[in-house]
């Protein structure tokens, strides 16, 4: 959002929404909107951890369920629909972004308020109830503020104040709850860099099957935001599966062989390559015709480094098929393999 902001020539943090950095009128909308990208896929992940943390197990899924809706529709939904000029709402477009917008921040206060109420039956959890129901109602209070103060009433010289105050109150609770949920995870399983590994997993995934989705909808109907907000997604998954790959590499070192440490150094370095030159396309940097080049060149790479991982860590928990490893090298199954590789890692081999 920082960088964003700076990036905007104008941008005032103090009366513009966040939005309006990813909007129609925004000079590099990519740079917010991949920040949409990455935290919606986090905020998908915490929700997840959230149901399944020891002491939550077995609880109400409303909750996280609810959270989970406002990580989804900020990662896919968002990125879709800018905001117009201001984010007024007077085109089609910009409506639907503001009613959009209203809609998932109501879903993740009554997701806080519900997991609250869960804290109060949950063992070890009890202590969280209240602060969580407090925060829920905060965050309420901070959103209608911000919508009578700067939509209503009209004084828009604090609508990025009032805004920003309600996104502080409801993702310091989302990270305060989200290292306690990490912490308990932990302890419970005293295996930190399999939780690394498997989040990582599941975050790419998660990131990889939103950009299939934008660019099977690129494909389809020739909108060319849709195009955009893939390579913001395929940004995100690439950057995701670095330290996803690290702490692979941790975990699986006493199955792999004398060639993997090489292998991983030139995997990242594809990993890196792949969301460089994302971004450098979606910048306008880059021709096209040479980004198609060098980018299958950089997949090509990450494709080495996955079945250099297959053959050399055999007995470990990867997936066995060379077909499923070789399309998820070339970016169209990825998510699949992830998918399969962090439950073949929770069950072992």
């Amino acid at each position: 959002m920082i960088v964003g902001g700076v990036a905007q020539e104008g941008y005032s943090h103090t009366s513009q929404a966040i939005s309006e950095l990813g909007g129609m009128e925004a000079d590099r909308p990519f740079v917010q909107n991949l920040n949409f990208v990455i935290t919606g896929i986090l905020v998908m992940m915490f929700a997840i951890g959230l149901h399944r943390a020891p002491g939550l197990q077995g609880g109400t899924v409303k909750g996280p369920a609810l959270i989970e809706f406002f990580g989804l529709v900020m990662a896919v939904v968002q990125p879709a629909l800018p905001c117009d000029a201001g984010c007024s709402g007077v085109t089609g477009l910009g409506l639907a972004h503001n009613i959009r917008g209203i809609t998932s921040f109501l879903a993740l206060i009554a997701g806080i308020g519900l997991t609250g109420k869960r804290f109060r039956i949950a063992d070890g959890w009890e202590r969280y109830a209240r602060p969580s129901l407090m925060t829920a109602v905060a965050a309420l209070v901070a959103l209608l503020t911000w919508i009578i103060v700067s939509k209503i009433i009209g004084v828009d010289s604090v609508n990025g104040v009032l805004q920003r105050v309600f996104v502080v109150i409801v993702m310091l609770w989302i990270g305060f709850v989200g290292a306690k949920v990490w912490a308990r995870s932990i302890a419970d399983s005293g295996q930190k860099g399999q939780r690394v590994v498997e989040w990582g997993l599941y975050g790419s995934a998660a990131a990889g099957v939103i950009g299939i989705v934008y660019l099977v909808g690129f494909f389809a109907s020739g909108v060319g935001e849709l195009g955009t907000a893939n390579d913001v997604a395929v940004i995100a998954q690439y950057l995701l599966m670095i330290p996803m790959a690290l702490a692979l590499h941790r975990a699986i070192s006493q199955h792999g062989t004398a060639v993997m440490p090489v292998a991983l150094a030139v995997g990242v370095a594809g990993m890196i390559g792949v969301a460089a030159l994302q971004g450098l396309l979606v910048a306008n940097v880059l021709a096209l015709e040479i980004y198609l080049v060098v980018v299958n060149i950089a997949f090509i790479v990450v494709l080495g480094w996955l079945l250099t991982l297959k053959r050399g860590a055999r007995g470990s928990a990867m997936p066995e098929s060379t077909a499923l490893t070789v399309l998820a090298g070339l970016y169209v199954a990825y998510p699949l393999w992830a998918l399969v590789a962090a439950r073949r890692l929770r069950e072992g081999p």
